[in-house]
Parts: structure tokens; sequence; C-alpha cells
């Protein structure tokens, strides 16, 4: 997920019993948290990236700024070593000779100015993503060229007897959708996972499925995320995060598992 929107505002309901004035609440000056988005997985390819950048107010229509010259540090509290991450573009920090270990317990630490934000993680065992096989492909009447709706199922065995939560993270011809996809295995313990996904895809198109495991922390904070994004009727909040003070994002220390799969129908 490469970009967030969050919502960080205070509504005030004033009941008055007499009002000889006009009161004003000014909704848009709100001090910018920080937002943190950081991942660690255990593929050479993918590494660590930590971006940060802070929120806007309700009347701003620009891009998010970006926060510059932090010092962002990894703690692998297993093997007590310290990573420093570079800072490869405005608010992008990165380091390819880090990659996670399976059951290895992990600390965040991002230093802004004098704020110091933490976060820890253990990674959790990988879990492989054996095929991906196609559950249905129909091909409406519609205008030449149009996408399609197709039906994938990401075939992976659930270890039994532990708790598992999964994220599927899906590119089409290595573009990266921004669906919020997690599950966990509270039903179904110990299966081979029957439940497909669906995206829009044309003949010849490369479907890459990342599945990644993830702890519990993220797990909630992403599904908040997901709930909080599809809600219209009632104020959305901002998703639990597992940084400390007051951040707001997340650090996902995650295994991953990819499979392509080409389009042929």
């Amino acid at each position: 997920m490469k970009k967030l929107f969050f919502l960080n505002v205070t509504f005030v309901l004033l009941l008055l019993t007499s009002c000889e004035k006009e009161i004003f609440i000014d909704l848009n000056s709100s001090n910018p948290k920080v937002v943190i988005e950081g991942n660690l997985s255990n593929l050479p390819e993918d590494s660590t990236l930590v971006k940060l950048t802070k929120t806007l107010n309700l009347n701003e229509s620009v891009a998010n700024p970006t926060v510059n010259n932090a010092l962002v540090t990894i703690v692998d509290n297993t093997i007590f070593s310290i990573d420093t991450l570079s800072q490869i573009r405005p608010g992008v920090y990165y380091n390819n000779n880090l990659i996670g270990i399976e059951g290895h317990n992990y600390t965040l630490n991002v230093l802004v100015g004098t704020d110091l934000y933490s976060s820890t993680s253990t990674m959790p065992t990988s879990i492989p993503l054996d095929s991906i096989t196609l559950y249905n492909f129909n091909r409406p009447t519609g205008p030449p060229g149009g996408n399609t709706p197709v039906f994938l199922i990401p075939i992976y065995t659930d270890t039994k007897n532990v708790r598992n939560n999964y994220q599927l993270m899906v590119s089409i011809n290595d573009s990266l959708l921004y669906n919020i996809d997690v599950r966990n295995d509270l039903i179904l313990d110990g299966e081979v996972n029957q439940r497909p996904i669906s995206v829009s895809a044309n003949k010849e198109d490369k479907i890459t499925i990342d599945l990644q495991c993830i702890d519990s922390a993220v797990f909630d904070y992403f599904t908040n995320l997901s709930t909080n994004l599809g809600q219209f009727s009632a104020t959305p909040s901002n998703p639990k995060s597992n940084i400390s003070n007051g951040a707001l994002g997340y650090f996902k220390v995650h295994t991953s598992s990819k499979k392509n799969y080409i389009i042929k129908k």
C-alpha cells in the first residue's frame, strides 16, 4: 500500500442554552502527525523500506509532506544487531542488505528531531504459495479491449493449530493494486485455501500474487483501515497503529511467497 489517507479531526458538540454571538470552531488547525509505513521482508528483492510523511488538515489538497533527514534504524533483538536505513528520496528510507529472518524479533526506531517513534514485531513462519488456479472466467458483452473480471484462487495450506494472519498483495503487469485483502484462519484452520480473489484483467496480462504472513497487530490495523475506507455513514477513525508516541501507520514484519499467473482466455 503506498498511499494512505488519514482523518485526524476532533468534532466538538457545544450545547448552549442561549446564544448571544456566533462561535466558530477551527477544524483545520490540528497539529500534523507523523505517518510511518514500514516494511521488513524475508525476500532480498523486497528488503527493507520505510516511508515517512505527515498528515494534512482538511482544507489542504496538496500531497502529504515528506519527513526528511530522520534517523531510521531497525534492531534485530534476536541477534542484537542494528541496521541503519539510508534516505534514497524524499521521505523514503531503504536498506537492501537487511533481510528479515523467520522467528526473529525486530524493533523499528524513527527519530524525527527529538521525537522517537518505535515498534516491535516478530517475523512469522512463512507459508508457501503453492500455485494459482483459475476459478472462473466470464467475458461479458462490452466494448472490445475492456477489462474483464477474473477470479483466481491462491493455493496455500494453512498450518493447523497455529494462529496465522495473511495479507494478499496483487499486481497486474508489475503494477501494484491498492486493494486491502487481509484474512486469518479462525474458520479454516489447517485447511487448503479455496477463497478466490477478483481482479480486472485482459488476455496475456500477468497477475502476481504475494502471500504475506503478518502478525496480529498488522492484521488488525489493515482490517480497521479497510472498514474505515468502506464506511460512509459514520465518521472514520484512525486505525490503531502498532507504533508508539502517537504516530500513525504501521510496521509490517512479514514473510512473502510469490507466484505469477498469465491470463490465457
